[in-house]
């Protein structure tokens, strides 16, 4: 845990004025303002996000979690088995495991 007394704050300096490298300002002057480019950008980024209820997500989070539940249960199970009459088994469960 980190006490208060352990914790320190630096000041920085900025200067006051940001200017604006001469690269940036040639690129702004030259970006084209036509309503075809805004709907391709409008197009491109609503093909890189979807929307999913609450209710699916939800349903996805507790699927996963047993899941895990149910490997952990037979990872446990396998452990305790003979591995010369269940060689195949306990493989198999090592690769499920990875």
């Amino acid at each position: 845990m980190i006490e208060a007394d352990q914790i320190t704050f630096e000041t920085v300096e900025v200067s006051p004025k940001i200017s604006t490298p001469p690269v940036l300002k040639l690129a702004a002057e030259q970006a084209p303002t036509g309503r075809v480019e805004r709907e391709k950008t409008t197009r491109s980024s609503e093909s890189t996000s979807i929307r999913v209820a609450v209710e699916k997500v939800d349903q996805l989070i507790n699927l996963v979690g047993e899941l895990v539940i149910t490997q952990s249960m037979l990872a446990q199970r396998s452990s305790e088995l003979d591995p010369v009459n269940h060689g195949d088994l306990i493989t198999s469960m090592g690769q499920f495991t990875t």
